[in-house]
This record gives C-alpha cells, structure tokens and sequence, in this order.
C-alpha cells in the first residue's frame, strides 16, 4: 500500500509549490496539494481531510504520482456519451407521458436511466417523434395537442426551434 510520495528534487518541490500557488485548474491545485503535502510527510488522513478526498483516492494519486509523474496533476476529461432514444423508447415515453400515466422506466443504450429534466425537452422530444412517425409513414402521427402539453405543465413552452 502506498503511503508515500517518492523523493522529490528541490525542482519538482518548486514546481508543486507553484502550482500550489498559481493553479491553473481546481483539480490541478488539489492534486498538487496531495502530492506536496505527502512528500513533507504528512499523514494520508490529514492530507484527505486538507484537500476533501477519501484516504483511498489520495493513495491512488499519489501511487499514480509514483508511476507517472507530472503528467498525472492534469485532469483527464473527456466527452460525455452519446446517449440516444431508440424510436421504441421515444414511443414509450412519449405516448405514456401524453396519457397521463408515467411510463415504466426507460434504460438507455449505456444503461443509464432516461430521465426529462427540463419541459422544453420533453416537448422536442414530443415533436421529434412526430416527425419520425409522419416520415416513417407509420399511419396517423402523435398529435400533441395544447391540453396534453398543458396537463403535462408545458404550458408557453416552444418547442422545436
């Protein structure tokens, strides 16, 4: 179990220092904070209390500080999914929301639960599925009619745009 950072020259304790002092990113300044902190001996439940982290998360940042280096104080963010409706999920969410009953819960492809946050959503979604039925040419497209919207609290809501 790691516990502490390795040695550091007077050169990477300047740079952490300085980091600590002019970050460039919260997270940047947190994790230099662990790492300059470890190698002034500090124990891993203060530095966990100092910076808010779990005393786990501060052993794996400073075991990747170990194995890495620098290179590890810069976040790793990337892109969100790429979370679609499938057309039978669109049909069950909209056509449930518009009866008035809940529909059952919907997963997406990742396994996340869909969830409408914000009206004007529910309401493009309600308008994307009537395009896709009346391009399909599925019969008679779902017609969201201003009561179905306003039951629904989507009252002034435009859509579409």
């Amino acid at each position: 179990m790691v516990r502490r950072v390795r040695t550091i020259s007077n050169a990477e304790g300047q740079k952490l220092a300085r980091l600590c002092r002019h970050p460039s990113d919260a997270i940047e300044l947190h994790r230099a904070m662990v790492i300059l902190s470890s190698a002034q001996e500090f124990t891993l439940p203060y530095i966990a209390r100092l910076v808010g982290y779990s005393p786990d998360w501060v052993r794996s940042l400073i075991r990747e500080f170990n194995l890495h280096g620098f290179v590890m104080l810069k976040p790793n963010r990337k892109a969100g999914g790429n979370w679609k409706f499938t057309q039978e999920q669109k049909d069950r969410l909209v056509v449930g929301e518009l009866r008035g009953s809940p529909p059952p819960p919907l997963r997406l492809e990742h396994g996340h639960p869909a969830v409408v946050e914000r009206a004007d959503h529910l309401a493009n979604v309600v308008l994307a599925h009537q395009r896709d039925q009346a391009d399909l040419g599925r019969g008679e497209p779902l017609v969201a009619r201003e009561d179905d919207l306003g039951a629904l609290g989507l009252d002034g809501v435009v859509a579409g745009e």
